[in-house]
């Protein structure tokens, strides 16, 4: 049965009322279906037929409006033509399929505008239906870490039987000493400075323990393995770890990012003390034990290398350099205690530390750190590929040391997991993670092979460019935070050989000094009796630069600024600028445009030989 007309108030005009009569301002009030069927003045059966027909088609209200007034006028047509309305009726059939045949074809004659709401409201169905499914993949999906890459770091120090590891002998003498107090000022301790008096108290305290440091710094491996947590004997040298995850027996399940390696602290600093002792033994007359020393701590230098990661390689530089720096120290204060056998020594010391020749850093073992992070992160097909997990992002996230959520977007927990199935999507997948860091890492070893003077770091602008593209820096979020920067490690090994070469260079002139009585013309006059040739200046490749000054030698590189200047330390800015690498290019637009930079330029050279007086803590 037809619904009753609604009273044609002002209320019920305007609600029935197109917004385009609105906007007219006419209250038109067509759109009332009802009351245009009643004013229709049909039979009760072809009213409501067509009313429930109308309504039935679900399209909007003024198509509705539509389709009534056509069927008002068909069948006004047929009871004008003498058929009764129950014969009107059984025609039209079925209403309901009446009803489905008027939607599409109204639908059809639809512009793009009409069908643009409704293809909308289906594609955000779709879209629910894919994010569903993704949202299930992704939550289903879980890391199944299997390979111990705590055993593939630890290969070598593993390998060592305990007997013959400097480790325990290390610690030993460790547990044994006090604390070192800190010393006063800012220089490095040495005879004549204000901290000496209490740093040479302390060392001859403890010159068992140093004798005994020693002797472990002569074995040929360190034997410390990297662990997740603190126990057994070394809980004696930091009781301030309790050992809790000692029941821990699968490393596999552990992030390698997590272990321990605490205990180059410790070589680094047994490193400073045998410096200390070599000058106060120098002071004493004591030249062999001065020359022990060193050999010690470039002993403990290659104990610092055993295990290869980068930060390992970088604090074994850091000691050979404390023990290159303690020669130039000592040859300049205490030249005279030492027999030329003894400076042979020392040269044969420096020149074979670390591999000898020109040290390289090694950056195969940062492969272990990403390939643990992968399948901590991701599922694993057996292929090499997978999908990234929930737990894998929670990992991600607290390597990162991001607690925001994903993509660093701060919002509650709910949110958080109902966002984190688009970071399976945006994110790559595991062997394309792999694939661009194994293809990144190999070109910056290729790279890293060249002298500094040829080198052409082409890794990191790769790097910038993908962080810089919104897309593609989340792609490979975890390429672009995770990928060692290599420039710096690079750069940090080209420096260190240079200083070793340069004091190769004074311990050749001091000898050749010793046999003829005076300091030779140039360097090409140690070669080949004293030095089997003269090693390369690292910032042109040219050979390192001597001079007289004063009567007396002075080994130095062009630094900084790429210039020559006779041997004249900088006057514009403390040493250690000069130390600072440039490429030759860059160099020149400083002389030429000095208000651009940050970094004033150097005015002189980087004097290798004899040590400038920068205020420094340790090298």
């Amino acid at each position: 049965m037809a619904s009753p007309p609604h009273r044609d108030g002002l209320l019920t005009r305007a609600r029935y009322t197109p917004l385009r009569d609105a906007f007219r301002l006419r209250l038109t009030g067509r759109l009332n279906l009802p009351r245009l069927v009643h004013n229709a003045g049909l039979p009760t059966p072809l009213a409501d037929l067509v009313e429930y027909t109308a309504r039935r088609t679900r399209l909007s209200r003024l198509e509705r409006v539509d389709v009534a007034e056509e069927l008002i006028a068909h069948f006004q047509d047929g009871l004008e033509a003498g058929r009764s309305a129950e014969a009107l009726r059984d025609d039209f059939g079925d209403a309901n399929q009446a009803a489905r045949l008027i939607r599409r074809a109204k639908r059809r004659n639809h512009n793009i505008f009409q069908k643009l709401p409704r293809y909308s409201m289906y594609g955000l169905g779709v879209l629910a239906l894919f994010y569903v499914i993704v949202a299930i993949r992704f939550f289903s999906g879980s890391p199944n870490p299997s390979h111990d890459y705590l055993a593939d770091l630890n290969r070598v120090p593993a390998a060592v039987p305990h007997d013959q590891a400097a480790w325990p002998r290390y610690r030993s003498a460790l547990v044994a000493m006090d604390d070192m107090p800190q010393w006063q000022g800012h220089e490095t301790p040495m005879p004549g400075t204000e901290s000496w008096p209490q740093v040479e108290k302390y060392i001859h305290e403890h010159a068992e323990q140093l004798s005994q440091i020693r002797e472990a710094a002569a074995m040929a491996h360190l034997g410390f393995t990297a662990t997740f947590h603190i126990s057994g004997d070394d809980l004696d040298l930091w009781p301030a770890f309790d050992g809790g995850d000692s029941e821990v027996t699968d490393s596999s399940d552990r992030l390698l990012i997590g272990a321990l390696l605490q205990h180059l602290t410790e070589l680094r600093k047994m490193a400073m003390l045998l410096r200390y002792e070599a000058y106060s033994a120098a002071e004493q007359g004591e030249g062999e034990l001065a020359v022990a020393n060193i050999r010690a701590m470039v002993g403990i230098a290659e104990h610092a290398a055993e295990i290869g990661t980068i930060i390992n390689q970088l604090v074994a530089l850091s000691i050979l350099g404390v023990a290159n720096e303690t020669t130039g120290e000592l040859l300049k204060s205490n030249a005279e205690v030492f027999t030329d056998a003894q400076l042979t020594d020392m040269a044969h010391t420096l020149a074979s530390a670390l591999g000898g020749g020109t040290l390289q850093m090694d950056l195969g073992s940062e492969r272990l750190w990403f390939s643990d992070l992968l399948q901590h992160m991701y599922t694993d097909d057996g292929r090499g590929g997978g999908r990234l997990t929930r737990r894998g992002l929670d990992t991600f996230a607290t390597v990162m040391a991001i607690h925001e959520g994903p993509f660093g977007i701060d919002a509650p927990e709910f949110l958080q997991t109902l966002a984190s199935p688009a970071a399976g999507l945006a994110l790559a997948g595991r062997r394309a993670q792999a694939e661009l860091y194994d293809r990144l890492l190999t070109r910056a070893e290729a790279e890293s092979k060249a002298p500094l003077w040829q080198y052409r770091n082409t890794v990191e602008p790769e790097i910038r460019a993908l962080a810089s593209d919104p897309v593609q820096a989340i792609r490979y979020m975890p390429v672009t935070l995770m990928l060692p920067s290599v420039s710096g490690p690079y750069i940090q090994a080209e420096f260190t050989t240079m200083r070793r070469d340069g004091m190769l260079v004074t311990l050749a002139l001091h000898l050749y000094q010793r046999r003829h009585g005076h300091w030779p013309d140039s360097l090409n006059q140690l070669v080949p009796t004293f030095l089997p040739a003269v090693p390369p200046d690292r910032f042109d490749g040219r050979p390192l630069r001597y001079a007289l000054v004063d009567g007396l030698p002075v080994v130095y590189s062009i630094g900084a600024n790429h210039q020559d200047n006779g041997g004249r330390p900088p006057s514009n800015v403390k040493h250690h600028e000069a130390m600072r690498w440039t490429k030759p290019e860059v160099a020149k637009d400083m002389r030429l445009n000095p208000g651009a930079h940050r970094h004033q330029q150097p005015d002189g050279d980087w004097i290798l030989w004899p040590p400038q007086q920068d205020p420094r803590t340790e090298y």
